[in-house]
């Protein structure tokens, strides 16, 4: 019995340390500043990636919100005709909101998402 568990520690060794393949269907997600958007209930318009953008919606979170940042999840940012869109959640809690501003950052609109 007791020479099974060399055995069996060898070919747990072997099975593991096999050459990994790519599976060539699945398809990366690569996103540019210039795609168009893919997220649920996301309105019509570009993603942002500029790091102003960014920091004006963290600077948005944190003034209408008490959360700490490290506790924030953030979408990518949506620019649309009006302004700014971005959905958030409170990872501690578990609570989701929905982010609307204009062009400006002046004028916005948090809505808090139920739990479904």
């Amino acid at each position: 019995m007791k020479f099974l568990i060399p055995i069996f520690f060898c070919a747990f060794i072997l099975a593991c340390s096999s050459s990994k393949t790519k599976n060539p269907s699945v398809q990366k997600n690569s996103v540019s500043s210039s795609s168009v958007i893919n997220l649920k209930d996301a309105p019509p318009g570009k993603i942002d990636t500029s790091e102003v953008v960014s920091k004006k919606a963290i600077e948005v979170i944190k003034k209408h919100t008490k959360y700490a940042t490290k506790d924030i999840a953030r979408s990518q940012i949506i620019k649309t005709k009006n302004g700014y869109w971005w959905k958030f959640v409170n990872v501690r809690y578990g609570q989701k909101f929905i982010v609307t501003t204009d062009a400006s950052f002046t004028n916005v609109q948090l809505i808090k998402q139920s739990k479904k």
